[in-house]
């Protein structure tokens, strides 16, 4: 393997984060062969189990790691936020296609612009406008088999929730 010579903090940031996404992804194969077995908060906890044996080198060479206890509220809002964020993300992935449920974790960011939005916040027009056509793609690609024809079935299903 060549040997790679990162010049600028640029450089590592790109090959951190390619590397992070490489790692969500390997977790998601993990997860999927794992959860044939095992319930999805077993696998949750090891997955905070690994984490924190990686992490545990770090916080003993860091003798003085503290945690700002001020705001303790926020503190546990925050942590419970995450477990359900991640055992949902692990229910996805245990009952659908691997492919369908990384897209649908990797659409946390379209939200933002929304929630920015309903909570009174100046939004530009351009931003909910991407927001937007980011949706539309997830759809498209949500509502389509692998044939590239549109599935009708959650079309049909729209239209009886509306009926109702």
């Amino acid at each position: 393997m060549p040997n790679i010579h990162l010049r600028n903090n640029y450089q590592k940031a790109v090959v951190c984060m390619v590397l992070a996404y490489i790692s969500i992804a390997l977790m998601g194969v993990f997860v999927k062969y794992a959860s044939d077995e095992l319930p999805s908060s077993e696998i949750l906890f090891s997955r905070f189990f690994i984490g924190f044996v990686f992490l545990l080198p770090f916080l003993i060479k860091d003798g003085d790691f503290k945690v700002d206890m001020s705001q303790w509220k926020f503190l546990v809002l925050r942590n419970l936020a995450g477990i359900a964020s991640m055992l949902l993300t692990f229910y996805a992935i245990k009952y659908l296609p691997i492919s369908i449920a990384i897209l649908l974790m990797n659409t946390s960011a379209l939200f933002v612009p929304l929630l920015l939005f309903f909570f009174k916040v100046r939004t530009p027009l351009k931003v909910l406008a991407c927001s937007f056509m980011g949706f539309a793609g997830v759809s498209i690609i949500m509502l389509t088999n692998g044939s590239m024809n549109i599935n009708p079935y959650p079309c049909r299903l729209c239209v009886r929730v509306r009926q109702c």
